[in-house]
């Protein structure tokens, strides 16, 4: 299955002049990472179970090796250090190590998608608050609203996080 792109800084947008389109799009974006996420679990699953039978194989082998395959008297230390260094380990580990990253950014997805949640919360009582109605004096001085600030913010820590 080829891996599916996905763009979660974008689909955290908040679009506060259209709260209504937000709102019905929040529980289709919030199930599609979540779904993401579940098949990503799945994926690092069978990327961990892969390192495992390979391993077992590995050891198998050297075992049955000995001292002919790896050149040194096969011990639990020796079998270790050798299947270790061997491709198809290193290929299967790093095939985890990627499966396990792709999960863990989704499962951050996930909670950051319950955090627009609360914002969408927010803006609204801010709305129902009249707070969007009258024009009001910005507080930074580059021109953005509050919530283009706290989007701003948000943006840079997503990326700080991915590094």
């Amino acid at each position: 299955m080829p891996e599916e792109k996905f763009n979660y800084e974008a689909d955290l947008e908040i679009d506060q002049d259209s709260l209504d389109r937000e709102w019905l799009r929040q529980p289709h974006l919030f199930m599609k990472y979540s779904e993401l996420s579940a098949e990503a679990k799945h994926k690092m699953d069978r990327a961990a179970e892969k390192v495992k039978t390979v391993r077992s194989q590995l050891i198998l082998q050297a075992t049955e090796g000995g001292e002919e395959l790896m050149g040194v008297k096969a011990n639990i230390q020796t079998v270790e250090a050798w299947f270790r260094t061997q491709d198809d380990y290193k290929i299967a580990k790093q095939e985890f190590n990627q499966a396990e990253y792709t999960y863990n950014i989704l499962q951050g997805a996930v909670f950051a998608f319950q955090q627009r949640k609360t914002a969408l919360e927010r803006l609204v009582e801010l709305w129902k608050g009249s707070y969007f109605s009258a024009p009001r004096e910005t507080p930074s001085d580059d021109g953005k609203s509050i919530v283009d600030q706290a989007q701003d913010r948000q943006r840079e820590r997503l990326s700080r996080g991915r590094g």
